[in-house]
């Protein structure tokens, strides 16, 4: 009975059904004849499989339905979705009283038969992807049905009568041509839990405030200007593409925890929005014409997520360290001038994303002696997500390139007049290390293992800070210069540093010595001429480092100590090399691979010439 219960005759390029399953028609209970294009379905053998529950048809390219399938009494699952159907009175479907599911998804039908509300056990059906031009009325008819997806069609309005559907569990209408507001019966829909309406042309979704049972509500890409509406079980909104320009929650919203108002049009937030959000995880407020928050941001307590990148953004209030929670802040393409010291408070923030701002200089840390101690976070810490972890950098204000090769020479020019370089985010795995950590001593030591720091005074000044859950910081198209690195030499459990297109002009010695757990370090773009030496045996972790668009004459030879390395850009320099000279200023170790290179590709014999890479201005001489 189990070998024949479920037979699965999908693409098998079948002609006519086998005959040894005729043998066992009466074991069949479901049966899947899907991507079988010439198949014929006998209707003697439809009616010896007397126990037949579910049949799936799909992609057959069939035009008309097989009368066979009319011909299975106790049918409860069908599926004729990706076919080209343009109509089914042929089918004679309504004999099928017991169905429960019924998809009919990407085909080409223009109307239904009338008769499809016989159908008086359907729960959940699917009519997406068709040329609806009005909504079956026989639907409102079908008062047992849970799960409706008309979506893809080419509806304009929903009928009074959709207020019927008492039991209606999930609704999803997104991709049509719905205009004006919603019927006022919608709020009849007692059982609604979820509704889809995106990219339609609603204007007004009021009635849906009265929804008992709502809980994810999507509305975006519509035409809808003002909300100011609050539902009693709502947990996400998704209100981005719309031109909003007010906004607010009348009343308390305790069970909402996702936010999305992505590229609207507020210029500003109500002081009282925060304080009716206090089990917020995650905000999106990308792309909008914010110029600031209010204080009582603070009220946010349990928000792990927050985005509001390419806004206008020219100040942070210092109460928006108090969110001890966070673990995400990207507020990169704003007019960000200094960032408040309170901003280390927020213990928990593994990623910060501050590129194309007009930061002069990172802020000091303060500590919050309210938080919890290092050694008690470090459970917390070390059990983030990793979805949570990363960001992608919207790349719309300054070029990049995302090198996969092992060592990149050259870059083109960017529109905006600077090198191309990377400026974007890549955060590959990485591994997880203990909070507390030490990179080295004061007296040259590799400190390549991490251990417990000493009581001290720069200690004590970031202890309750972001220093120790920091992983992935940008900082990138900034201002900053050489001073940044006095603040950013203490965030000892960085992964990612990115501070490309900046003003630096040195690196300190010592500064990248204290980062021994670095991955990735993206310089580009700034006037460096030297790294230094004696930190790269400290940063034995190091896979991917990007310092072209400088203005090195020579890279040092420590760089070979680098075991690790994978990703090496020094384009657009002015790297000149005698390999005859190497033990002094040739690193054969690192680079002796780019003349092999060279070679394999020209087919030039080794030791030959001049090469000069015509997208940059290295070059490299044997003698």
């Amino acid at each position: 009975m189990q070998k024949y219960s479920h037979v699965d005759l999908q693409g098998r390029n079948l002609l006519a059904i086998p005959i040894a399953l005729y043998h066992h028609a009466a074991e069949i209970i479901s049966l899947n004849l899907s991507r079988n294009l010439s198949l014929n379905i006998p209707t003697d053998f439809v009616q010896q499989c007397v126990n037949l529950r579910k049949i799936e048809f799909q992609g057959n390219e069939a035009e008309k339905l097989p009368q066979s399938i009319s011909a299975a009494l106790r049918l409860t699952y069908l599926d004729i979705s990706n076919n080209r159907l343009e109509e089914l009175d042929h089918a004679s479907l309504e004999n099928h009283g017991s169905l429960v599911a019924l998809k009919m998804a990407n085909n080409r039908l223009r109307s239904l038969p009338d008769t499809f509300n016989r159908f008086k056990s359907l729960r959940s059906l699917n009519l997406s992807s068709n040329y609806l031009s009005t909504f079956p009325l026989f639907i409102c008819d079908l008062f047992t049905l849970v799960d409706l997806d008309i979506s893809f069609n080419l509806i304009k309005t929903l009928p009074l009568e959709i207020g019927q559907l008492a039991n209606l569990d999930r609704l999803i209408a997104t991709n049509n041509r719905l205009t004006g507001s919603l019927p006022p019966t919608f709020s009849l829909l007692n059982g609604l839990k979820e509704l889809d309406l995106r990219y339609n042309n609603l204007v007004n979704v009021d009635v849906a405030a009265d929804l008992p049972k709502l809980e994810s509500l999507f509305i975006g890409h519509n035409a809808i200007s003002g909300f100011q509406l609050s539902f009693p079980k709502l947990r996400a909104l998704h209100l981005n593409s719309c031109p909003v320009t007010r906004f607010n929650f009348p009343l308390a919203m305790p069970t909402l925890k996702f936010l999305n108002l992505q590229n609207a049009k507020i210029a500003a937030l109500a002081e009282t929005l925060f304080e009716r959000l206090p089990n917020l995880e995650r905000l999106v407020l990308d792309k909008n014409h914010i110029v600031s928050f209010p204080p009582q941001i603070c009220k946010l307590k349990k928000l792990a997520h927050m985005s509001c990148f390419n806004n206008e953004l020219a100040s942070l209030p210092k109460e928006i360290g108090q969110l001890t929670e966070l673990r995400v802040l990207d507020l990169h393409e704003n007019n960000l001038k200094t960032l408040p010291g309170e901003i280390w408070q927020m213990t928990s923030l593994v990623t910060l994303n501050v590129s194309s701002n007009l930061l002069r200089e990172f802020p000091k840390p303060i500590s919050n002696p309210a938080a919890q101690s290092p050694s008690a976070e470090t459970a917390s810490i070390l059990s983030l997500s990793r979805d949570d972890e990363t960001l992608k950098l919207d790349s719309s204000r300054r070029p990049s390139q995302a090198s996969g090769s092992l060592l990149s020479v050259g870059s083109s020019p960017s529109g905006n007049g600077r090198k191309g370089s990377l400026v974007s985010i890549y955060v590959p795995g990485g591994r997880k290390a203990s909070v507390i950590s030490k990179s080295g001593s004061e007296h040259g030591t590799t400190g390549s293992h991490p251990s417990t720091r000493k009581d001290s005074a720069a200690s004590s000044r970031i202890s309750n800070t972001f220093a120790f859950s920091l992983r992935y910081l940008h900082v990138a198209d900034n201002k900053l210069s050489d001073e940044v690195f006095e603040q950013l030499s203490l965030l000892s459990e960085l992964r990612v540093l990115n501070l490309s297109y900046n003003e630096i002009y040195d690196i300190p010695s010592r500064a990248l010595s204290r980062l021994s757990l670095l991955n990735e370090l993206y310089l580009s773009g700034n006037e460096l001429t030297s790294l230094p030496a004696e930190d790269l045996e400290h940063v034995t972790s190091l896979k991917v480092l990007h310092i072209n668009s400088n203005k090195f004459q020579t890279l040092p030879a420590e760089l070979g100590k680098v075991r690790k390395l994978l990703v090496l850009d020094v384009g657009s320099n002015a790297l000149k090399y005698n390999i005859s000279n190497w033990p002094y200023d040739w690193n054969w170790q690192v680079f002796s691979f780019i003349l092999g290179l060279y070679h394999l590709l020209t087919n030039a014999s080794p030791g030959t010439g001049i090469w000069t890479s015509s997208t940059s201005t290295c070059q490299v001489t044997s003698v």
